[in-house]
């Protein structure tokens, strides 16, 4: 116990020091869970609100609207299974990664936004995703959207969750790099958006 404390400590220093996204990837491809586990809190720790206003995260009104547009851009082109729109604000080599309870473990699905752009060609049923009161970081040219979401498909309940988007800015064109989110089919809240409106 004592050598894993103090491996966390040399984590978290090596965190404060490196870049965040670097060190916790490192832990990812080498997969030692100690490892793994320290990048994680230590992750925690250093995106407190405090941390991220410091650095600069916490966005104006303009870029805070350009990045949630794009998101419900993402939602739109999903709704009317619209490749092409989804394709103008999607980075073409993204991925997803969804994540689902099944007892006491979580069972993660991964797919590429290429497989996503293929679905939405072959889609046939009407899917809509909400979202509302969106936490969003920005800092340089990237972004990030932590949001709790339900969505329906041929307007009915399908579950609920949390999306966590990443984006990143080519010029002024806000992109979605990533999208990760939970499934939760039972135990939501009622959305404050109240019942989507019947088309």
């Amino acid at each position: 116990m004592r050598l894993r404390s103090l491996r966390c400590i040399r984590w978290t220093v090596r965190l404060h020091s490196r870049s965040l996204a670097r060190a916790t990837a490192r832990a990812v491809v080498h997969a030692t869970a100690p490892a793994l586990a320290c990048a994680v809190a230590a992750s925690a720790t250093l995106a407190t609100p405090e941390r991220l206003h410091a650095q600069g995260a916490t966005p104006d009104k303009g870029a805070r609207d350009s990045v949630v547009a794009v998101v419900q851009e993402f939602f739109r082109s999903m709704h009317d299974n619209d490749p092409a729109a989804a394709q103008r604000i999607m980075v073409d080599n993204g991925a997803s990664f969804a994540t689902r309870l099944s007892g006491d473990s979580a069972i993660m699905r991964s797919a590429s936004f290429a497989s996503h752009f293929d679905r939405l060609r072959a889609a046939k049923d009407t899917v809509l995703e909400r979202m509302w009161d969106p936490t969003v970081h920005v800092h340089g040219s990237v972004a990030v959207v932590w949001t709790p979401y339900d969505l329906f498909v041929n307007g009915r309940f399908s579950h609920c969750g949390i999306d966590a988007f990443t984006l990143v800015r080519a010029g002024r064109t806000w992109k979605v790099a990533s999208v990760s989110y939970t499934v939760e089919p039972a135990g939501c809240k009622p959305s404050p958006l109240g019942p989507p409106a019947s088309r």
